[in-house]
């Protein structure tokens, strides 16, 4: 007996970035739709948190973005999760040498056809770090250098995230 795993055409996203990317939110979420799949160094599985190259355990909104999107446009929906907790956006940076080789091998990993984008939540851990020209520079670096050495532009989708502490509990 022949057995053809499943096989689909449709969009591909990379994430990365910090916790929000990561698997670090309080509940795990399972897609409701077959079509939505994440990948990890075992290749293409059922998208389920936690998502597999990314640092945490918990859950994240890829399952749930997965599902609109499949349901929106009909078609399957990939995720290549690549976030690192607690990361500032320094250590994402090319000339760093850090982080910026998971953005680089997910981008390896979706060839020859590519991501239809690459997200990024990221902003907590620079709270009261560099000023907006300084983050929008190390942004720009990291942008720039996914695009080097292959020349493609995929587009990026960026949501600054801010940190906000909670008020003194009330007494």
């Amino acid at each position: 007996i022949l057995t053809v795993e499943p096989v689909g055409v449709g969009e591909v996203f990379i994430v990365a970035g910090q916790s929000n990317s990561a698997n670090h939110g309080d509940y795990p979420l399972i897609p409701t739709d077959p079509r939505v799949s994440t990948w990890g160094s075992n290749g293409w599985r059922f998208g389920h948190d936690p998502q597999p190259a990314a640092t945490g355990s918990g859950g994240s909104p890829w399952p749930a973005l997965g599902d609109l999107r499949a349901n929106r446009y009909d078609v399957p929906i990939g995720f290549l999760s690549v976030g690192y907790g607690g990361t500032k956006v320094d250590r994402w940076v090319p000339a760093e040498n850090d982080l910026f080789p998971r953005i680089t091998n997910a981008l390896d990993a979706v060839q020859p056809s590519g991501a239809r984008a690459i997200l990024w939540p990221q902003g907590e851990s620079n709270a009261g770090g560099p000023t907006t020209d300084e983050y929008a520079e190390m942004m720009a670096a990291v942008v720039l250098g996914s695009r080097a050495p292959t020349g493609v532009v995929t587009p990026w989708l960026l949501a600054r995230v801010g940190f906000t502490p909670s008020p003194a509990p009330a007494k």
